[in-house]
């Protein structure tokens, strides 16, 4: 699929929107942006480019399969992604600005007559990657890592270890103002 085109072939455009379907690959791109993306299938992209004399609005759908490393074991595991991507784009020459947009659109001056969509399709491929991703048999098994004097504990075994160990010995915090209370508690008996 096309991702790049001059301003002055979009004109072409002005009467119906600019229907795209196809793949891109991008995996070199991806690769090098970030050390996260072990392997990368081409990029589906459905979706159109909307062109008007003072602005360009792209709505795409994009799919793929990128190849990330395992949160704990490293190993290669498989995500499906699906994004959605919506920016708008403004010719150098367009009277429109920046803050006439809501907060919530993504509005990008263009800074020469050509508009290239592959940026923006990295961009939303990389912000969409999850934080973690496990294999199929570290999600079936729950098993940690560990080794020679240390292991890993999931977030909800060290937040019931908190709370147990809080709940024997109390928040250690406060163990100045438990005297404070006795002092006061013998102060009142006294009397």
């Amino acid at each position: 699929m096309k991702a790049a085109w001059s301003l002055n072939e979009l004109k072409r455009y002005a009467d119906e929107p600019l229907y795209l379907s196809g793949d891109v690959d991008l995996e070199q791109e991806l690769m090098e942006r970030t050390g996260d993306v072990l392997k990368a299938s081409p990029i589906h992209c459905e979706g159109y480019l909307s062109v008007d004399e003072e602005e360009y609005l792209l709505s795409l759908k994009l799919k793929g399969t990128l190849t990330l490393p395992s949160a704990r074991s490293l190993k290669p595991v498989e995500q499906e992604m699906e994004v959605s991507l919506t920016e708008i784009y403004l010719p150098p020459e367009s009277s429109h600005k920046t803050d006439e947009y809501g907060k919530d659109e993504v509005v990008i001056v263009l800074e020469e007559d050509r508009l290239d969509i592959r940026p923006a399709i990295i961009d939303s491929i990389l912000i969409a990657i999850p934080a973690q991703v496990f294999t199929e048999e570290e999600l079936e098994s729950g098993e940690m890592p560990s080794g020679n004097d240390w292991e890993v504990v999931s977030e909800e075994d060290h937040q019931s270890s908190v709370r147990k160990r809080l709940d024997e010995e109390g928040d250690s915090r406060f163990s100045a103002l438990k005297s404070l209370f006795s002092d006061q508690n013998e102060t009142e008996e006294d009397k």
